[in-house]
């Protein structure tokens, strides 16, 4: 006798084996699809949270290079708040700070009335446009965004307020490169 013919579909134990074949296939299947759908799910969660731990790190690595950078430049305003500082002494010590401070270029001293005392760019330096001089001559530090040099570098011009008897006198405004915070970003 032959095993084909012990499980014909006419006979009921024929019936009740592939009743129970196509059953657990189909148990089977149904079982795999949900634990696939709940391991994406799961790995959806894993990545979202990974990336959202990434952008807190980079805004932490990135406010941190900032605020140091804001900070040192407001210290740098102390040695150059007085007003009757020479220029030729100024225009050294702005020299000095871009050659110390190598993340700092094109550093400019202004007075209130928008005229240049000194500055560490070669040959004239542009005026400051009116958006910065009236964030400083509040009293504020002024960030600008993201910008790009000639050389498609990115930098970011940052100004901030000298104080003489309690009022703004002086703007000193620096580019302060931030290739380096980016590098480091990228290395998370």
């Amino acid at each position: 006798m032959k095993i084909s013919d012990r499980f014909r579909w006419s006979t009921f134990s024929g019936k009740l084996f592939i009743f129970w074949a196509v059953g657990s296939v189909g148990t089977i299947l149904l079982l795999s699809a949900i634990w696939l759908f709940h391991a994406w799910m799961a790995i959806d969660r894993t990545v979202h949270r990974d990336l959202h731990v990434i952008a807190i790190r980079t805004a932490g690595e990135i406010d941190q290079f900032l605020s140091g950078k804001i900070d040192a430049l407001k210290g740098m305003r102390e040695l150059l708040s007085y007003p009757d500082e020479d220029r030729f002494k100024t225009y050294l010590m702005l020299n000095r700070i871009e050659l110390e401070c190598n993340q700092y270029s094109n550093i400019t001293l202004f007075d209130s009335s928008n005229m240049i005392i000194a500055s560490s760019i070669p040959g004239p330096p542009p005026s400051l446009p009116d958006e910065i001089l009236g964030t400083v001559k509040k009293g504020k530090t002024y960030r600008s965004p993201l910008l790009f040099s000639k050389d498609n570098l990115p930098y970011i011009k940052l100004a901030v307020p000298l104080f003489w008897q309690g009022e703004v006198f002086r703007v000193l405004v620096a580019d302060i490169d931030i290739l380096t915070v980016w590098n480091r970003v990228d290395d998370i």
